[in-house]
């Protein structure tokens, strides 16, 4: 959509549905209530005044338009919070707002013993269709194609079980996972660590060993620093032909050229 304010005034299909994002960790009762104002009821003879909550921005837009209605982190919110999903779930409306006909709710969150969050009652689970997303390696690999740099993505291919922990884990204690190796990527991307020659970024005390170990834990970290110096000294055919003296210096003492 052009401008991304034209859908609030001008709703076409054409232009897909929305995504309205909250986490609901981070929000209290008055972010799914609203703010309250005085206004005045009357019969036609007398005047009370009275409180009225003004809904919140992207309820209304929920309630206006058809959109995707994204709720996270729903078990770690507030109890106040989670009552007020309670009824959203159940009915579709909220504190006399109702939503529109295709606006479609989604809940995401955490369960298991190694997250600190809320467990779900059966009268909660009752008002969700449920499902288990567990994300294979090839999924990942698919999606950091384009996002990530071939040297994370070769070391995932050559070591599946670095891509995710499973298992025990430790208090305090670093372990890969998928958001790490992202983040590490992108941080050594934004450095120019992949494709530097310079020892104190990719070396055995570099920059790289520190920033892997802290991102994905030291065992993994060491594993993976390794990987990119000896990637580094790879050579292949077309090094070779288009940059002889660039390849030669690549191959240093030791090495082989990968034809």
């Amino acid at each position: 959509i052009d401008g991304r304010k034209q859908w609030v005034t001008e709703w076409k299909y054409e232009y897909g549905i929305p995504v309205v994002e909250r986490r609901l960790s981070q929000m209290t009762e008055g972010d799914i209530i609203g703010l309250p104002e005085m206004v005045q009821l009357t019969d036609g003879e007398r005047q009370w005044n009275s409180t009225a909550f003004r809904p919140c921005d992207w309820l209304i837009q929920a309630c206006q338009f058809p959109v995707m209605l994204f709720l996270d982190e729903r078990n770690r919110a507030l109890q106040g919070v989670k009552q007020a999903v309670f009824q959203l779930a159940d009915s579709k409306v909220f504190y006399g707002a109702k939503l529109h006909n295709d606006t479609h709710i989604v809940v995401a969150e955490n369960v298991g013993e190694n997250y600190q969050v809320e467990q779900s009652d059966p009268a909660e689970v009752s008002r969700w269709v449920t499902f288990e997303l567990e994300p294979s390696d090839e999924e990942w690999l698919k999606w950091a194609e384009n996002r990530c740099h071939q040297a994370t993505i070769e070391f995932i291919r050559q070591n599946p079980k670095a891509l995710e922990h499973k298992g025990t884990f430790e208090a305090d204690k670093k372990y890969p996972d998928r958001r790490s190796w992202f983040k590490l990527d992108q941080e050594c991307q934004r450095l120019g660590i992949f494709d530097s020659d310079d020892k104190s970024l990719v070396g055995k005390a570099g920059l790289l060993y520190t920033l892997a170990g802290g991102f994905i834990g030291p065992e993994w970290g060491s594993r993976f620093n390794k990987f990119v110096q000896e990637r580094d000294r790879e050579v292949s055919a077309k090094d070779i032909l288009d940059s002889w003296k660039k390849a030669k210096k690549k191959l240093g003492k030791g090495t082989h050229a990968r034809l």
